[in-house]
């Protein structure tokens, strides 16, 4: 059985893997702490 069709054949199950994906996906750009507005030292 290839990807396709096990995705046609099984599709709440690729739906729910697709939303587990994206959910730790937002859980990680949540978590990872990115300073938006950093201090900048010029070199002159």
């Amino acid at each position: 059985m290839n990807i396709p069709e096990f995705s046609v054949n099984r599709k709440i199950t690729v739906l729910m893997l697709t939303m587990i994906v994206c959910l730790f996906g937002i859980i990680s750009f949540v978590r990872i702490g990115i300073d938006m507005m950093p201090e900048l030292e010029y070199p002159f």
